[in-house]
C-alpha cells in the first residue's frame, strides 16, 4: 500500500507542541522532527533506531580508525595540526 503523506499538516497539525516557546527554537525544531518521523514511519520504529544509535556511532568510530591505519595515515593526519606540525622535515 501506497501511503501519501500531507507534510504541512503533519508539521502544523499541533500547534502546542513547543509549548509555548519560539516556532524557531532549536528543541521546538527537534519536537517537529519527531513529530514527523513518528507519523512517517512510527514511533515504534523510532525507538528502535534510538536504541541503535550508540552502537552505530561506537562502530562507525572503529571504522574510521581502521581506514586510517589500513590506508595512507599520512595522507589523512596532515589535516590534524599537531601531527602535521610535527612531520614537517619529511
Amino acid at each position: 500500500m501506497d501511503r501519501v503523506y500531507n507534510f504541512a499538516a503533519v508539521v502544523t497539525s499541533d500547534d502546542r507542541a513547543c509549548g509555548g516557546r519560539s516556532e524557531t527554537s532549536y528543541s521546538c525544531q527537534v519536537v517537529r522532527m519527531v513529530q514527523v518521523l513518528n507519523k512517517l514511519i512510527g514511533a515504534k520504529y523510532v525507538a528502535i533506531a534510538r536504541t541503535w544509535v550508540p552502537t552505530m556511532v561506537g562502530w562507525g568510530s572503529v571504522g574510521g580508525v581502521a581506514l586510517v591505519y589500513f590506508t595512507d595515515w599520512r595522507l589523512i593526519l596532515d589535516w590534524v595540526p599537531y601531527i602535521n606540525g610535527k612531520f614537517k622535515d619529511d
